[in-house]
């Protein structure tokens, strides 16, 4: 037991996903609904004790990827299904997807980093297609193609940067001379098929519907288990590879500013949450590119932005369509989802003193010393200006704290609720509690 529990990069958390996977669905007819829930649950629980039994440098990446894995199986909710009979599927496609985000996040190989990258990108795209509607299948078909496009262009670099330096390790001595350009070419192809998971402009057209039209649950865990596990990728080859770091700088302002500009012209939460995604990815890019001073910034990053994120999820979980402004207001979520929703709003726009403040100060210093101050004043300036498309439904929100619950949360979602809350408290009373997980 103990070769197994001592498996490089997140293998046994891969290999006990999949198994629960794989009984999900060998049960899927035969199992209640309550049997699949207690298996989409205990998957990432029982994958986590081998990271937590043996802690090695995966572990953040392995925990973290659970982490989110748990909050998306406790808001499955069949409600949001086109037909409620496949929970089984979904439940199973989350801890596929899972195990891709955790081989993707822990890679130390190019071609580790290809069959997670795939794996999770098919299993975001089958989970976003089976909402309610049209639009989660037009929003699914747009994002496997775009996905397909991407490991395209990830395949064309990792042969490139093979040929070039005859491994597939990410951290390959540099090849001769007369191939440096060639290497380069296939660094930059691997980082934009990355950079799709990641949201990053312009490659976020496809991430943009997932988020807007899948099911709450499912467009939380994309923007949460993808942008986790891209980064963390992504930081793997920007450390051992600094000339890319101008690229990665390039990438992140460009995100940011395109963000703020579609976030001011949303009029829904979803949008909002969308374009948000895009924009904290663009802040994590330029973490990327400060190098070894942003590395630890951009952990703290993820993790602030992952749990305000997800608290947000948690919130609007069972809501179906895109949740206009004024819905806040004639149909209100009630007093505690308000609050959350309230909450995971003012730390996503960085308002002081929420955790989001304190993460985006904390990129903001490497990036001052490494970008100059130019892309600097960007950043800030996007910042402050996206704070006002994060506050434009607020005063709906607080108009309906004195409403009443709508209706009975399930059991699962108010447990991801408190959950999320509770960390999320923590972050704000004790923002050292974030750097601590982060480092």
């Amino acid at each position: 037991m103990h070769w197994f529990l001592s498996l490089p990069h997140g293998l046994p958390a891969v290999t006990i996903l999949t198994f629960a996977a794989v009984v999900v669905l060998l049960g899927a007819r035969s199992f209640g609904r309550g049997a699949v829930q207690a298996l989409a649950l205990a998957g990432p629980l029982v994958a986590a004790l081998p990271a937590l039994w043996l802690p090695s440098a995966d572990t953040f990446a392995v925990t973290a990827v659970l982490a989110t894995a748990l909050i998306g199986a406790l808001l499955l909710c069949a409600d949001e299904l086109e037909m409620a009979d496949l929970r089984a599927e979904c439940a199973a496609l989350l801890l596929l997807g899972s195990a891709g985000a955790i081989a993707l996040a822990s890679a130390g190989d190019l071609l580790s980093v290809l069959i997670g990258l795939e794996t999770l990108s098919m299993a975001v795209a089958v989970l976003t297609g089976l909402g309610r509607g049209r639009r989660p299948v037009e929003a699914a078909f747009r994002f496997f193609v775009l996905a397909a496009a991407s490991v395209a262009t990830m395949i064309y670099g990792i042969g490139l940067i093979a040929y070039a330096t005859g491994s597939f390790e990410l951290g390959a001595a540099a090849p001769a001379p007369q191939l440096h350009d060639l290497h380069f070419a296939g660094l930059v192809l691997l980082s934009l098929g990355i950079a799709f998971e990641l949201a990053l402009v312009p490659l976020q057209f496809g991430a943009l519907g997932a988020y807007r039209e899948a099911p709450m649950a499912f467009a939380g865990f994309a923007m949460t288990a993808s942008k986790l596990a891209a980064v963390l990728a992504l930081g793997r080859i920007a450390a051992a590879h600094p000339e890319l770091q101008p690229l990665l700088l390039g990438l992140g302002t460009l995100s940011i500013v395109v963000a703020t500009l579609g976030g001011l012209a949303q009029r829904d939460l979803r949008g909002i949450l969308a374009w948000s995604a895009v924009g904290h990815g663009g802040f994590l890019a330029l973490a990327l590119g400060c190098g070894d001073a942003g590395q630890k910034a951009t952990i703290y990053y993820a993790v602030v932005y992952v749990g305000s994120a997800a608290l947000a999820v948690a919130a609007l979980a069972g809501r179906r369509g895109n949740l206009p402004f004024g819905d806040a207001r004639t149909e209100p979520l009630g007093r505690a989802r308000g609050i959350a929703l309230v909450a995971a709003l003012l730390s996503l726009a960085g308002v002081p003193p929420s955790p989001g403040f304190w993460a985006k100060l904390a990129v903001l210093g490497p990036a001052w010393h490494v970008a100059g101050p130019a892309l600097t004043i960007v950043a800030v300036l996007g910042g402050v200006i996206g704070a006002l498309y994060y506050l434009r439904p607020v005063p709906d929100l607080i108009a309906g704290f004195r409403a009443a619950e709508p209706g009975t949360l399930p059991a699962g979602s108010r447990l991801a609720l408190a959950m999320v809350g509770g960390l999320w408290a923590l972050f704000t009373v004790l923002p050292e509690l974030a750097v601590r997980l982060a480092g």
